[in-house]
Formats: structure tokens, C-alpha cells, sequence
């Protein structure tokens, strides 16, 4: 089959690299870029400055499509011209339009790295981590007309692990897309599939990462959905503690195993480095290598998280 891939990152390339083992032809692919930076910046990435997927696709001398936005003029016409049976879809910030994802012969596939209907939105990792959950998985589902709704093709559980971060869950679920897509395409090739329609009784959506999901609440969460929040926000944004109008970051955290009897919130240690914080739960959150998120000279930081870290972390 003659397949065109759109999307960035890991994914992107795992995606790339599953079709090209079953056999497949990749005819075209339109990177992320194209429609996140500037003309000059992606002249300047196409020509002197490659990243990681421009290297990848130069590598496989892959035909590297470049207009504006999916949704073109442009791009359909060059969609049209390349006849591929399948677009797929992976990473992307556009709402792609029926004009678009019509054009395929069997049609346009989106790669969701959650179990739809549960988890729709742009970065189900984080939710999937900060809410505990023991596994997830990758979704292939028909495009319509809004995000992450069509009909389930093919869907893969995949477990989560305890110290699972968002960067970790990214990277795992990149190495199951690779060889989970040769079996979309084998069951596509023999015609098996019958798409299933997503039920909404289950479903879930979530919003982007703001800053606002990066600050710490020691006055709703326990420790452990603390930590799951720190560990889900990478690599994304760093987790920070407030204190008043201030805010502060850290290298290294942990939950102290003997329990206490003092408020929530309240900074029960505080010696410049290292930050020990009460949680709702009793427990105590310790952390290490704390500096402020303000800059300041290296030799301040000591005496500045000493000075504006104290009473109560909110």
C-alpha cells in the first residue's frame, strides 16, 4: 500500500519505520514544523539546522512535503497527486478538515496513545500518570470531524509502571507503534477490520499542560498523587512549589516514611538545599536541591529559598 504520514517526534518515526518493515510505501510525509515555525525557521531547520525528525526523514530520502497547513489548497493537491491508500496521523495540532482526510482510497488514521475513548485530548501521558492508572495503551481510529472520536480500528493495552514520567510512557508507547502498526496493516491488507463506533458513556477529554498544572498544591493533594504529578509533568514542564508570591524548583523529591501530626502545607524543614513540606495525608514531602525559579546568581540561592520558603507551601 502506498502510505502518507503525518506528525513529529517518536512517533512519528516509529510510525514511519513500522510501515517501511511490513513492505509498505511511504510516498510522502509532512513534518510538524511546517505548520509551528516561521518560513525562515524552516528554512533554516531544512538547510543548516536538521533536527531529530528532518534527519530522520533525510535519512530514508523520504519525500519531505512542505506547505503550510494540512488543510491547503496546497497540500491537498499534492495529496491528491501522490494516490495514497492511507494517511496517517500522529502528534499534529490541527483539526484536519473532511476536505483532507477524505482523500486516502481507505482513509485517514489517527494514532492516539490512550485507550479511547478514555484520555482524548493532547497529552494523555500526563493525565494517564497523574491519575494513577496501571495501564494505557495506543488507539487507531478513522478521522472525522473532531478530536479523537471516529471509529476503533485497532487498540493495545500497554502496562504503567510504577515510576512511570510522561517521558518514559512517551518513549514505550513509541516502541509498541512500531510493531503494532504492521498488525494494522496486515489485518487491513486481508480485509479484516470492522470499525467500532467509540461509546461516549466512557469518554474523557483533557486540555493541554498550562504552568498552572506545573504548581504543587500541598492544601488538595496527598503525597502520592504529589508525586505522580511531579513525575507525569516530564518532560514537559518542571513541577514547582509556591510559597506566597514566590516559586521554587527542585532536583530530587521523595515521601519520608514516618508519618506527621502537623498542618498541611507547613515547611517543617528548610536549611537551604534541602525541603521537607507536610502533606493532607500525614505524610512528609522531602526535597532536594531546592533553588529558586526567579534567576538569581548561583551563590543566592541558598540564602533566598531560607529567606521566602517558610510557614506554608500555598
Amino acid at each position: 500500500m502506498k502510505i502518507f504520514v503525518i506528525g513529529y517526534g517518536k512517533m512519528f518515526q516509529s510510525l514511519i519505520e513500522g510501515c517501511l518493515i511490513h513492505g509498505d510505501s511511504v510516498v510522502g510525509v509532512m513534518r510538524v514544523n511546517r505548520i509551528r515555525y516561521s518560513k525562515f525557521m524552516n528554512l533554516v531547520i531544512d538547510n543548516f539546522l536538521p533536527d531529530n525528525d528532518k534527519m530522520f526523514v533525510n535519512r530514508l530520502n523520504l519525500n519531505d512535503i512542505n506547505a503550510p497547513s494540512v488543510n491547503c489548497e496546497k497540500f491537498r493537491q499534492m495529496l491528491v497527486s501522490l494516490n495514497p491508500d492511507i494517511v496517517f496521523v500522529c502528534s499534529w495540532g490541527e483539526k484536519i478538515k473532511p476536505e483532507t482526510y477524505k482523500i486516502p482510497k481507505i482513509g485517514t488514521i489517527n494514532v492516539h496513545p490512550s485507550l479511547l475513548p478514555k484520555y482524548r485530548g493532547p497529552n494523555p501521558y500526563f493525565q494517564v500518570i497523574r491519575n494513577g492508572e496501571k495501564e494505557t495503551g495506543l488507539t487507531f481510529h478513522l478521522m472525522d470531524n473532531s478530536f479523537d472520536t471516529g471509529a476503533i480500528l485497532q487498540q493495545k493495552v500497554i502496562p504503567v509502571s510504577e515510576n512511570e514520567t510522561g517521558e518514559s510512557l512517551k518513549d514505550k508507547c513509541s516502541l509498541y507503534l512500531r510493531e503494532e502498526v504492521q498488525k494494522l496493516l496486515d489485518e487491513l491488507d486481508n480485509g479484516f477490520i470492522a470499525p467500532i463506533e467509540q461509546s461516549e458513556k466512557y469518554a474523557s477529554y483533557f486540555r493541554q499542560l498550562t504552568l498552572a498544572d506545573s504548581i504543587l498544591s500541598f492544601t488538595t493533594e496527598t503525597s502520592e498523587q504529589l508525586e505522580r504529578r511531579i513525575r507525569a509533568l516530564i518532560p514537559w514542564l518542571k513541577a514547582s512549589i509556591p510559597c506566597g508570591n514566590e516559586f521554587f524548583m527542585f532536583k530530587t523529591h521523595k515521601i519520608l516514611e514516618k508519618p506527621t501530626s502537623e498542618p498541611f502545607a507547613k515547611i517543617l524543614l528548610n536549611d537551604g538545599k534541602t525541603v521537607r513540606i507536610a502533606t493532607p495525608d500525614k505524610k512528609v514531602m522531602e526535597f532536594e536541591g531546592v533553588y529558586p525559579v526567579r534567576w538569581l546568581p548561583k551563590f543566592l540561592h541558598k540564602w533566598y529559598v531560607k529567606k521566602f520558603l517558610r510557614g506554608f507551601a500555598k
